[in-house]
């Protein structure tokens, strides 16, 4: 074999060498996965090559064909492994009717009689573990009142007020005067961080959910508080009952060896 390889095969052995580092290394440490992805393909490509040419001569055949059966080897793993892993994290909701002892404590939150409970279970059923997890749960026009979690993987709530746009209409014109933005006394947000959530393992979420009547619902929608009198606080809370929620919407993303996926669900709540 020559000392010294020609040009364009130094080029191959630095750009595969390059590109298996940047894109081996980067997938560790950090955020840009496709970026490094395509490195670590590109490298593998060019290590190929090179190969072709080290071992071009008949009898060190055998050494490039196990190298070729082990860049492909890589090359599957890689891409089924990881990176077109599938988006394997099941989402399911369900609601109860509610009516549990006023005042006592299920599951830690004491209970009101509009309360309804509505369940959400994040469950990933595969043999890996997920990683930074951060998702929102979204009841639309309901209020959550209160939350806790029933299983023990380690989460943080970080729950969202929930506003209310508000038109001031003039009475005899019947004219919009003015408009403000009024936080409610509930939350209609309520955003989930978890670390890493294992492999067969589930987050279960109990919510105490308060929905508005059709009067308060066509206010929320419109912003026509006319026939909602905001300015009497325990009147305004008789228009929240116990009612099921109907679907609930899921938006985050989680990771694997900083694989990012997206979470982008709305999930039909089944009674029970």
């Amino acid at each position: 074999m020559p000392t010294s390889a020609p040009p364009h095969i130094r080029a191959f052995r630095i750009l595969s060498g390059a590109g298996i580092l940047l894109g081996a290394g980067g997938i560790l440490i950090s955020s840009f996965f496709w970026v490094c992805a395509v490195s670590l393909c590109v490298g593998l490509s060019a290590l190929a090559l090179d190969l072709r040419y080290e071992f071009r001569q008949k009898k060190y055949q055998w050494i490039r064909r196990i190298a070729y059966v082990c860049i492909l080897l890589i090359l599957l793993l890689f891409t089924f492994g990881l990176a077109f892993y599938p988006d394997k994290l099941e989402f399911r909701s369900y609601s109860f009717e509610g009516l549990y002892e006023l005042k006592e404590p299920f599951h830690g939150i004491p209970w009101e009689s509009n309360y309804s409970d509505l369940r959400v279970y994040v469950n990933n059923p595969t043999k890996v573990d997920f990683e930074k997890l951060d998702f929102v749960i979204n009841v639309d026009v309901s209020l959550i009142k209160d939350f806790k979690q029933i299983t023990e993987v380690p989460i943080n709530f970080l729950p969202k007020n929930h506003m209310i746009h508000i038109n001031q209409v003039d009475e005899k014109t019947g004219k919009r005067v003015a408009e403000q933005e009024k936080p409610m006394e509930g939350y209609n947000e309520l955003r989930i961080t978890c670390e890493k959530l294992p492999k067969l393992s589930e987050i279960d979420i109990i919510m105490a959910v308060v929905s508005p009547t059709p009067e308060l619902e066509y206010a929320l929608r419109t912003g026509d508080f006319s026939k909602v009198p905001l300015d009497k606080g325990a009147m305004f809370n008789n228009f929240y009952i116990r009612k099921r929620v109907p679907f609930v919407r899921i938006t985050g993303e989680y990771s694997r060896f900083n694989r990012p996926y997206e979470i982008a669900v709305s999930v039909d709540v089944k009674p029970r």
